[in-house]
């Protein structure tokens, strides 16, 4: 699967063995989400697989709660 672009938004849908047993990317398991790259010093995204996410925006939640480090493979495309 190729890396998502910054700023493309996705449905999370957490495979593979951390993304699955993380109660932190469980508690956002359906909801949307947005690819990040966070400033300096962290690994870009698709550094062996990973990307790093925020929240969306959806109705009155504004979005950009910083979730982590989860799996390409997690992300499933969004269509509105």
């Amino acid at each position: 699967m190729t890396t998502p672009r910054v700023g493309t938004v996705h449905v999370l849908q957490p495979t593979g063995l951390f993304d699955l047993a993380s109660a932190r990317v469980q508690r956002y398991t359906g909801r949307k989400v947005r690819v990040i790259q966070p400033s300096h010093g962290a690994p870009r995204n698709g550094t062996m697989g990973h990307v790093y996410l925020e929240t969306a925006p959806d109705g009155d939640d504004p979005g950009g709660e910083f979730i982590g480090l989860v799996l390409v493979s997690s992300l499933v495309p969004w269509s509105s």
